[in-house]
């Protein structure tokens, strides 16, 4: 039976059930996560530890999505989150458990906030890092999780066979791999954990989305931004007075930028001084759809607007590159812990990511534990958590 993509999603009738077949079952089928972010790792984590089998779908070809790490020879650079901090319990919980698996260590590079008189202020909040760069954070969270890289979810369906499974058709986006065939998953449920256009744009392939989850996703806006990496030779003086020893410079009030990091100052050995410098949502603006050389020549532009804020010699760096990040931060969330669909029409069918309640690390794991929870429930095979204890993220690691 094939759905009329005419009649929203929550009024499908659901497809007459064929009888099983004998020996059929669909418990041996993973959930399957698509996306590779904080929030789909720790649900498939949390998923796997109650005893569900689970299988993560990641279109690129590393975890993380903004705990991301770019290596420059020995430099590694964080480009999407500068350090861990906690901001709220489940945040403080798996920094806990990452610090005690010696992923994570204390940054003790004085942190200052800038205001637009050139006021300084210290930073007061615990700051984290990894000497290899945060996505170290992600990669203990996949660990021994089955994941598929250069999988990028391109269609949903139910399966004609047994309508209680659901099949997700992937595509191969990386040049190299373009000429394999298509692969196709089926799964007993399914976590979509990718920012909210992409999702919305995979749920199209199901037909029209029905009013209400329609205005969930019309509600989430998000702000691009621009990440530059430079690296300075040893003659560039970047501690001048007065940022003897600076690790992060925050702008506050900054039109055009959001803050500064020195990178080098998070590993042992750094070959050379290096930073990332971060836009605001505006500052991106004039840069977000330019490609190639024109892109390219926003970092020194940028650059030299940081050094004037400085008074750092920011615009002398050996080498410069910039990144793109159209969903750079969540500006209005869509305001629920997660976006269920379908009810009990459907085979289990949940959206995660930290645009459904804000941005940030702490949104992030709020949402993929909320799935979780909901998929264990629905499931109702195993419990995400044994009786009479409490969530606890460290216990993940």
């Amino acid at each position: 039976m094939v759905a009329d993509p005419n009649v929203p999603l929550a009024e499908r009738p659901r497809d007459v059930e064929t009888p099983d077949r004998e020996g059929d079952s669909t418990e041996h089928l993973p959930i399957v996560v698509v996306g590779a972010g904080l929030a789909g790792l720790v649900a498939a984590r949390l998923l796997k530890a109650a005893g569900y089998g689970v299988e993560i779908l990641e279109k690129s070809r590393g975890t993380g999505g903004r705990l991301n790490t770019r290596r420059e020879g020995t430099l590694h650079l964080d480009r999407g989150v500068r350090y861990w901090s906690d901001r709220g319990v489940l945040s403080r919980q798996l920094r806990r458990g990452l610090v005690g698996r010696g992923v994570l260590g204390p940054w003790t590079s004085p942190a200052y906030c800038l205001d637009g008189q050139g006021n300084r202020t210290v930073a007061e909040d615990s700051r984290y890092v990894a000497p290899n760069g945060l996505s170290a954070i992600a990669k203990a969270l996949v660990d021994d999780l089955p994941i598929r890289f250069n999988r990028r979810a391109m269609l949903l369906d139910r399966s004609p066979i047994t309508p209680d499974l659901w099949r997700v058709r992937c595509d191969r986006p990386r040049p190299d791999a373009s000429t394999e065939p298509p692969d196709q998953f089926e799964a007993r449920a399914l976590l979509l954990a990718a920012p909210a256009p992409q999702t919305a744009a995979l749920l199209n392939s199901l037909g029209t989305l029905d009013p209400q989850c329609a205005h969930y996703f019309a509600n989430v806006a998000y702000g691009p931004c621009l990440t530059v990496t430079a690296g300075y030779g040893m003659d560039v003086d970047l501690d001048a007075a007065p940022w003897q020893g600076w690790g992060s410079i925050t702008f506050e009030g900054d039109r055009a930028l959001a803050w500064l990091s020195r990178e080098d100052r998070k590993q042992v050995d750094a070959p050379e001084p290096a930073i990332v410098l971060q836009t605001t949502a505006e500052g991106a603006e004039p840069y977000i759809d330019l490609e190639g050389d024109a892109l390219a020549a926003a970092g020194p532009a940028l650059l030299k607007l940081a050094s004037d804020r400085t008074a750092l010699p920011l615009d002398q760096a050996d080498w410069v590159r910039v990144h793109r990040w159209r969903y750079g931060t969540v500006q209005r969330a869509a305001g629920v812990p997660c976006l269920i669909l379908g009810g009990d029409r459907w085979p289990p069918l949940v959206c995660a990511g930290d645009w459904c309640i804000g941005d940030g690390v702490e949104a992030a794991l709020q949402s993929g534990v909320a799935a979780a929870q909901y998929l264990a429930k629905r499931l109702g095979d195993r419990p995400l958590i044994p009786p009479d204890t409490d969530l606890d993220l460290a216990a993940l690691l």
